[in-house]
């Protein structure tokens, strides 16, 4: 124009309408894009930002954001500019949220530097200003509540309906699986299978079976060191029992013999009594019991003594003496008159013995089991 104003105005917006170039063409002073309205320097056209800078930017006064000074010569402002963290060791009052670039992208990287010895991350609460989570520099990591509570620290699942783990800080306990009791360690439910107890490698597991009965799985073992076993009176067991041997015998109110051991069925309604000396082992005498039997004695006979009596007969017609003779016998007398007596029994009888009937030997059934 007439007052030497440059006015470069394309008849038709372009990313690159307009372009400052070195004599080669071969590097981009300035670009234009009038179709976003955007200006790149020292970058290759189009920008991708309203100013869009290839290297960096140098101000001799100040850089500002939204009319808030940033950073001037002497160094980048404290405060609350609202849109950037800075560098600093002094607490700044900011927000911020990071997304990674893409979803193979690591989100965010702390590094310590070489020798590094102080934290890694500190994460402090509002309000106290303690410290509720630390990294140290080599990994360390210390959870400490502001505040104790039994529900310190939690591992659950997606939906938050188990939890894995919880931490009382309150009282000083853990649970797995399970909210934690009254002890140290809470392990499971009271589930009474393996699946919520503690498994061992692979193979042995340790659970609760029933009301106060903790259990070892199906064939699984337990070795004791040399400390042994201890009980609750003192009394330690260093060495296993011998068991019951094979052959020992033993009432059980069951209605079959346990595992390991047979009906020793020469016991069925008999009392057992020791082995005399050089006596028939397991020999059997008399007519065993039926069911319930009520025998209030065995069959047997009683013999009975009589010494039998005499009865004597005088004659009337005659002053002879008396003659004696037995009964069922006859005699004749001097005038040939004859006298008889006949038979009389004595009358003995034989009476019960025992103020109670039944057996002599009141007795329960069992079953009687000999060990294999």
């Amino acid at each position: 124009g007439p007052t030497g104003n440059t006015l470069i105005q394309p008849s038709t917006n372009s990313i690159n309408a307009f372009s400052v170039q070195n004599a080669a063409g071969t590097s981009h002073l300035i670009g234009g894009d009038t179709l976003n309205a955007r200006v790149a320097i020292a970058k290759p056209t189009p920008p991708d930002y309203t100013l869009d800078v290839g290297g960096d930017i140098n101000s001799t006064t100040a850089i500002r954001i939204g009319g808030v000074e940033i950073c001037t010569i002497d160094g980048c402002a404290t405060g609350d500019p609202g849109n950037y963290i800075q560098n600093s060791t002094s607490l700044q009052t900011a927000n911020f949220a990071i997304q990674s670039a893409a979803n193979t992208s690591v989100v965010a990287i702390i590094r310590g530097a070489s020798g590094q010895s102080a934290d890694l991350l500190r994460l402090i609460a509002g309000d106290s200003g303690n410290q509720v989570l630390t990294v140290a520099a080599n990994g360390a990591t210390t959870f400490k509540n502001d505040t104790d509570s039994t529900t310190a620290f939690q591992i659950q699942n997606a939906a938050g309906t188990s939890t894995l783990l919880i931490a009382d800080t309150t009282n000083t306990r853990i649970g797995l699986g399970a909210s934690p009791a009254t002890s140290l360690l809470t392990i499971g439910t009271n589930t009474t299978t393996a699946a919520g107890g503690i498994t061992f490698g692979t193979d042995v597991s340790l659970y609760r079976q029933a009301v106060n009965v903790l259990s070892l799985g199906s064939d699984d073992k337990l070795i004791l060191g040399t400390g042994g076993l201890q009980f609750s009176d003192g009394t330690t067991l260093t060495t296993a029992p011998n068991g019951v041997p094979a052959g020992a015998v033993n009432f059980f109110n069951l209605a079959s013999c346990p595992s390991g051991w047979t009906e020793l069925t020469g016991a069925r309604g008999r009392y057992i009594v020791g082995l005399p000396l050089s006596g028939t082992l397991a020999g059997t005498q008399g007519t065993a019991l039926s069911n319930v039997e009520n025998r209030a004695v065995g069959q047997h006979n009683h013999s009975i003594s009589d010494p039998g009596h005499g009865h004597t007969l005088s004659n009337k017609n005659q002053s002879a003496q008396p003659y004696s003779f037995n009964a069922g016998g006859s005699t004749t007398f001097a005038d040939a008159s004859t006298a008889s007596a006949n038979n009389s029994t004595t009358g003995v009888t034989v009476n019960n013995a025992g103020s109670v009937a039944g057996t002599n030997a009141p007795y329960i059934q069992l079953l009687v089991c000999s060990k294999n």
